[in-house]
């Protein structure tokens, strides 16, 4: 009886909790109808204990569990998609709004989980844009050659690039400024050689700072700086301390040697001359000259007798020593018997007179005239006109009828002669003294080291066979090319000398002959068996200069009748038997050194196609590895150079493929609005240019560093245009460049 109570009793205690489990899920279910789904998940955690020996009803509980369950599942996928997209603060705003019924439903470890993922990517990002920041910003520096700034940023940079493992990004910018150290070094170098301190120191300066930045000691840099600081305290020097000594003195008469002293540094300078050295051959008034400290700006002068004891030919050696340093000098005397009357400091004509004091004369129309050099008749120098414009005058050392039948007859073909490939002639005048005003260029073809690479020696000899080109159209030819007569303003050659150094070297010393420097003078200067000198004749010149700048060396040595019998007789060595990379322009060379002129180049324009050959090839080479390297920068500046190259000698279709070849650089809606341009634009390929523009600019105007800066500028900025004009039509093509597109 007792047993049946108990049974009873159970049954009804299973009936009441099935009762409430049943009334929980309804509630619950009423709750997650109105969204309150932390509410329903706490009245079923409750039902589900109460259902624990209940089968039937706790199926249901966890049934309307897992409907709870898939809710929270759903708001979790939604923070899962927000972090995907890098929406990090959403995402944990998500993942919070979450937590609450995962709390409720047991899974409150797995939320708090991705809230940490979450919020770990969130300051990982943060401290991604901080590092692209930076990385902007020292890209900046860069640009600006702050390199201070940029040391001062890449020390920041260092550990945030470490911990975020973006070190290569760092590595990417330190290549670029070794890149960038090697370059200036290089050109630094090519500076020192040229005699261009100034800029040179410049560059070196820029390098150092570069190398601290990168980490490296910079000791030859330090070193190259306090070398080219020397050279400069020298020249300057020896610019401020002027020794003129007569080049021929009659014996046992007296002579003077006059010292002068002008301070062009800027503190007080003192200084003495010693001319001790000279005691054994020379009587002299003064055996050493000490002068009292010169003030900047001031001049202090002084003459010593000098008394010759014996006949014959002497090196007259002068000792400068000062505060700011020293320097030996020795001048070439001759002792005659009888000197010629009017003897001056440097060698002059018999029947010349000299030109006195030609700065003085010149102070009306040029300030800070500074002496630059000096060629067999005529000194050079660097001086700025009134209207601030910095020129070359070329001052003659003599007076004689040849100078001034030179200046009537012969200089006005150079007047008329503008080309960027020639050194334009400002000005000629007699009065108050005669003398050309010219171009400034800072060096020479003369002073460059040799042998020069390929590449550079072919682009040179293709850029002044341009200059060539213009002239011989103007019915000019030059006759006496050689590297001291092409200057080189900014790396560009320009042609020089075109008429008053042939009549002047007339009556010259032995080393030339009529109006010819022998050692590149052409066959037919030498020999009238040969014919008569033409366009040929410069092409021959211009030969020799080629195959000195392969090669180191001229094609023909000696003495002087050695080396003009060789011109008339003997071949020269093949030019890769000096220098095996000579080899690809062997054959041009060879040409251009044939002694028939009917076996030479018969125009420039044939030259140049061979030559635009060769440096199509070397270009395109370049440009291939530029693309392969994805160097966008290099491979425009390829294009540029193939492009101009084609231009100037006419080959249609090469120019208009680089001109079109930029149209594979771009992508996205730049692509297609360059291919749609280009393919409305299409050239037929056998036609002739008749003029080629960029950005409306004649580029025959230009020369070829001119328009490779125009159209870098051109990339760099909102487009370039390019114009092909040819017998038939004229296309246009615009090249519109932003900065939001992407280049290959």
């Amino acid at each position: 009886m007792r047993e049946c109570t108990t049974v009873l009793r159970k049954k009804k205690e299973a009936e009441r909790l099935r009762g409430e489990v049943k009334s929980a899920i309804e509630e619950a279910r009423k709750l997650r109808a109105e969204g309150n789904l932390i509410k329903a998940a706490e009245k079923l955690k409750v039902a589900l204990e109460k259902a624990r020996n209940l089968r039937d009803v706790k199926a249901e509980v966890e049934l309307e569990l897992s409907k709870l369950g898939e809710e929270l599942s759903k708001a979790l996928s939604q923070g899962d998609a927000l972090l995907a997209e890098g929406k990090y603060a959403e995402a944990i705003k998500a993942y919070e709004s979450a937590l609450p019924l995962a709390q409720a439903l047991g899974r409150e470890k797995e939320v708090k989980e991705k809230i940490s993922l979450a919020e770990r990517k969130a300051e990982e990002d943060k401290k991604r844009r901080e590092l692209e920041k930076l990385l902007a910003e020292i890209s900046g520096a860069v640009e600006r050659k702050d390199y201070e700034r940029v040391k001062e940023l890449m020390d920041n940079v260092e550990p945030l690039a470490k911990e975020l493992n973006a070190e290569r990004k760092l590595e990417a910018i330190k290549a670029e400024l070794k890149t960038r150290l090697e370059n200036l070094t290089a050109r630094a170098r090519e500076e020192e050689l040229s005699g261009n301190y100034s800029q040179a120191l410049a560059l070196y300066t820029e390098a150092l700072s570069i190398a601290g930045v990168i980490g490296e000691s910079g000791g030859e840099i330090r070193k190259a700086i306090t070398t080219i600081e020397e050279r400069q305290m020298e020249e300057l020097l020896r610019k401020s301390v002027r020794i003129e000594v007569p080049s021929e003195m009659a014996h046992k008469a007296e002579n003077e040697v006059s010292i002068l002293v002008t301070n062009r540094f800027s503190g007080d300078i003192s200084v003495s001359v010693d001319l001790s050295a000279n005691r054994d051959y020379f009587e002299l008034s003064e055996e050493k000259v000490e002068f009292p400290r010169v003030k900047p700006g001031k001049t202090i002068g002084e003459d010593v007798t000098v008394k010759p004891k014996f006949l014959g030919e002497f090196d007259f050696t002068v000792k400068v020593n000062s505060s700011a340093g020293s320097f030996e000098k020795r001048v070439p005397v001759k002792v005659v018997k009888t000197a010629r009357a009017g003897a001056t400091p440097t060698p002059t004509p018999v029947t010349s007179t000299p030109v006195i004091n030609p700065v003085e004369s010149l102070t009306e129309l040029y300030s800070e005239m500074q002496y630059i050099g000096e060629g067999g008749f005529a000194r050079v120098y660097k001086a700025k006109r009134k209207d601030g414009k910095v020129v070359a005058v070329k001052i003659p050392k003599t007076l004689d009828p040849a100078i001034g039948r030179a200046f009537v007859r012969e200089i006005s073909n150079w007047l008329h002669l503008k080309h960027s490939n020639i050194v334009e002639l400002y000005d000629v005048n007699v009065i108050p003294i005669p003398y050309l005003e010219m171009e400034y260029c800072e060096s020479s073809l003369a002073k460059l080291p040799k042998p020069l690479p390929l590449e550079e020696a072919s682009l040179i000899v293709f850029n002044i066979a341009e200059g060539l080109k213009y002239a011989h159209s103007k019915k000019i030819v030059h006759r006496d090319l050689k590297p001291s007569n092409v200057l080189l303003k900014n790396g560009l050659p320009k042609i020089s000398d075109w008429g008053l150094s042939k009549v002047l070297e007339e009556s010259m010393s032995a080393t030339t002959t009529a109006s010819f420097t022998p050692f590149y003078a052409a066959p037919e200067q030498i020999d009238r068996k040969f014919g008569h000198t033409d366009e040929r004749t410069d092409i021959w010149q211009l030969g020799v200069i080629f195959y000195e700048l392969v090669t180191g060396r001229l094609p023909f040595e000696g003495s002087l009748s050695q080396v003009m019998m060789g011109i008339i007789r003997d071949d020269p060595v093949p030019p890769s038997e000096i220098n095996p990379e000579a080899k690809k322009v062997e054959p041009i060379i060879m040409k251009m050194l044939a002694k028939r002129k009917e076996e030479r180049y018969q125009s420039i324009e044939e030259l140049q196609r061979d030559l635009a050959g060769v440096l199509n090839l070397t270009y395109s080479e370049s440009l291939k590895k530029s693309k392969t390297m994805g160097d966008v920068r290099r491979a425009a500046y390829y294009l540029t150079e193939l492009l101009l190259i084609n231009m100037k000698t006419n080959n249609v279709g090469e120019a208009y493929k680089y001109a079109t070849d930029l149209v594979l650089y771009a992508r996205g809606e730049l692509k297609d609005e360059v291919r749609k341009l280009a393919e409305q634009q299409k050239l037929k390929e056998k036609t002739n240019y008749e003029s080629f523009k960029i950005n409306g600019n004649e580029a025959r105007k230009f020369s070829q560093r001119e328009l490779k800066k125009l159209f870098e500028e051109c990339l760099k900025s909102n487009g370039a245009i390019i114009s092909l004009k040819t017998e038939e039509q004229e296309a246009i093509i615009f090249i519109p460049i932003r900065e939001d597109l992407e280049w290959n």
